[in-house]
């Protein structure tokens, strides 16, 4: 199965060459982890605000943040601003448990009687009775099975750090909350900078941390310090486990006190994946542990979901750095500070995500690292990538991602050409393109401004001889080659002098094995293609190019989206793109709509199954087709010759 990924050049221009390799900033393993996670919306519809009760999209939230999930799947959630607890049965239908929407207070009483002031925290013991952290009603209050609502400990509007009996404990703006196997409930006391314990005798003890005294250490209980945790969850082995948001790490407090740091490092904010104290998170504001021991976090300030496994972090949602609402798969689904985060049956994740107002759903459906061999001896693969499009710098720097799977490593030739298409009729030219490739961490590898003046010129006559023609390339035209291992790369061209112009940027698979030879169906190969770029009229449509070689026919997707980049806070789309493949001058399939394509039940099934199923945009182009060793193009222009932001992918189903 083709392990897929989209290279990210959605954003706005401010953050262009960030936006551009933001996927790729992950490393090969930490990537792979990503594509093992599609994520849905499951309830609210982004960014709406409301209260209103129903299913799915329906529903409205109002900056939601503590959830919990039974063991039926059912999700409870505390509705922040509507100052409310509502329920979401497996099926995403919401209704409202306790409170009333708009209304404050501190009341105890069933169901719609009662009143909260911005709940927090939510959490499930295993008799079905749910606690509450009101934050700013500075208590925790229970809801039993009944939906009679009563406050557990702290007394309403009087904050503190007392420990105590019930009524006679006091918190500070208390946000999260867990609860053990033995009834025990743990508080990330926020304000007070500590975690509390509430027995099952309504006993209120500080169990880490200093009342106020704000810090990092760990440590014994009382030596420990925290400033501002806002999570807590409890493992299968009794550790209290702590998001410690503003030191942008997550914590671990033992049975018997000690507190030691996880992941992160204290007072350091980031994005980084890795192992223990290399690792960084900005503002973690929740997590779960599952069965396996695996432990989530909401990093909310880069809105971002994280996966501890092994003591080594890795993002499994969300881009660093970006916000918004799209569903995807992995990198390719957008978050907004999201805040809770709970773990249901077959360790499902759900998150509440805050700014936007919606519930999401994280499901992992992992395929093989290593796509198997695509067919036996002779088997088409593709051997040959290209884009052409207009290319300069700032927001005109074309970039064309590329994936190389399986194992081992893969010669690769990579051309940004510009002066040399003069040969071929074309005008408007780049007339001095740099190219730069970048590997999956977004570190450049090499760059190359003329090719005449490259280090590897031996290689790259070699390979322009055996595998491209001998044709007489432009000494300002820029070509690299590399040796890559498997995983996400992205070529860049901008423009080194000058105005900018129609550029092409090429990527050759420069193996000279032939299919059928022994050992040729393991090597790694080319994957993907993908570019967005301007797309105009005449020769500045967007043009992707590909080759595939052997004996056999290679099963592609080809997608040409438009209007579905908004969802991704991409402006002046093409609002209408037609997608055509070519064979030489002859047309052998084109769509405008995908959904009015012949075989759009295939195109939905391999789109939701094989790439992620995010939603499509009814004008976006979709072709799903089998074809035979060849050269071939894939155009994407708009309909009645308008122009704007387009993507163009082409992808092995194989």
């Amino acid at each position: 199965m083709l392990r897929y990924v989209r290279f990210h050049t959605m954003l706005p221009g401010r953050v262009y060459r960030a936006a551009a390799v933001a996927l790729f900033a992950l490393s090969t393993a930490f990537a792979q982890e990503a594509l093992n996670w599609s994520v849905s919306t499951i309830a609210g519809s982004a960014p709406s605000t409301g209260s209103a009760d129903g299913a799915g999209n329906n529903a409205r939230f109002f900056n939601p943040r503590g959830i919990a999930i039974d063991a039926n799947g059912i999700a409870y959630v505390a509705d922040t601003f509507n100052h409310t607890i509502r329920s979401i049965s497996p099926a995403g239908v919401v209704t409202t448990l306790a409170g009333a929407a708009g209304q404050s207070g501190s009341a105890d009483g069933v169901g719609a009687n009662a009143r909260f002031n911005s709940p927090a925290g939510v959490a499930l013991d295993g008799q079905g009775n749910l606690y509450v952290a009101d934050t700013l009603n500075q208590t925790i209050r229970k809801i039993d099975a009944a939906g009679n609502v009563s406050t557990l400990a702290g007394s309403p509007g009087v904050e503190g750090s007392d420990d105590g009996a019930g009524s006679a404990a006091r918190f500070s703006q208390p946000v999260g909350l867990a609860v053990d196997t033995d009834g025990s409930i743990y508080v990330a006391d926020s304000g007070n900078s500590t975690i509390r314990k509430i027995s099952s005798t309504g006993a209120v003890t500080t169990i880490a941390g200093a009342a106020t005294e704000a810090g990092h250490d760990d440590g014994a209980s009382a030596s420990a310090r925290f400033d501002h945790p806002y999570g807590v969850a409890v493992d299968a082995a009794h550790n209290v486990l702590v998001a410690d948001t503003f030191n942008h790490t997550v914590r671990r407090i033992a049975p018997d006190g000690s507190v030691i740091t996880l992941a992160g490092s204290a007072q350091n904010s980031g994005s980084a994946d890795g192992a223990g104290s290399s690792a960084r998170f900005f503002g973690p504001s929740d997590l779960a542990a599952d069965s396996s021991g695996n432990i989530y976090v909401t990093s909310t300030g880069n809105s971002l979901i994280r996966k501890i496994s092994g003591g080594v972090v890795s993002t499994i949602a969300g881009s660093p750095g970006s916000s918004g609402s799209a569903d995807g798969l992995g990198a390719l689904a957008y978050f907004n500070s999201p805040q809770g985060l709970g773990v249901g049956p077959g360790n499902d994740v759900y998150v509440t995500d805050t700014l936007n107002s919606t519930v999401r759903k994280l499901v992992y459906a992992p395929g093989p690292t290593t796509p198997p061999p695509a067919g036996g001896p002779g088997a088409g693969r593709l051997i040959n990538l290209s884009v052409r499009s207009r290319a300069g710098s700032g927001d005109q720097t074309l970039i064309a991602g590329f994936i190389i799977a399986g194992a081992g490593t893969k010669p690769v030739m990579v051309r940004g050409t510009g002066a040399t298409l003069t040969n071929f009729g074309i005008g408007g030219v780049l007339a001095d393109p740099m190219l730069t490739l970048f590997n999956a961490s977004s570190d450049p590898i090499s760059s190359n401004d003329s090719w005449n003046a490259s280090p590897n010129q031996t290689a790259i006559a070699l390979a322009r001889g055996n595998k491209l023609g001998d044709f007489t390339i432009a000494s300002p035209d820029a070509i690299l080659f590399a040796s890559l291992s498997p995983g996400p790369y992205t070529a860049q061209v901008t423009a080194s002098t000058g105005a900018n112009g129609v550029a092409l940027v090429e990527v050759f698979d420069t193996d000279t094995t032939p299919p059928g030879t022994p050992g040729f169906d393991a090597q790694p190969r080319l994957v993907n293609l993908s570019a967005r770029t301007q797309v105009g009229t005449g020769e500045n449509v967007l043009i992707a190019g590909f080759v595939i070689n052997g004996t056999t026919p290679k099963r592609l997707m080809i997608r040409g989206t438009g209007p579905t980049l908004k969802n991704f806070g991409v402006g002046s789309v093409l609002a209408d793109p037609q997608l055509q493949l070519y064979a030489g001058n002859t047309v052998l399939a084109q769509n405008d709509n995908w959904q009015d394509a012949a075989n759009v039940a295939e195109i939905v099934q391999v789109n939701g199954n094989k790439l992620g199923d995010f939603t499509l945009d009814p004008k976006d182009a979709v072709l799903v087709v089998t074809l035979p060793p060849g050269t071939y193009t894939a155009q994407i222009s708009g309909v009645n010759d308008t122009t704007g932001v387009a993507l163009i992918e082409v992808n092995d189903l194989q």
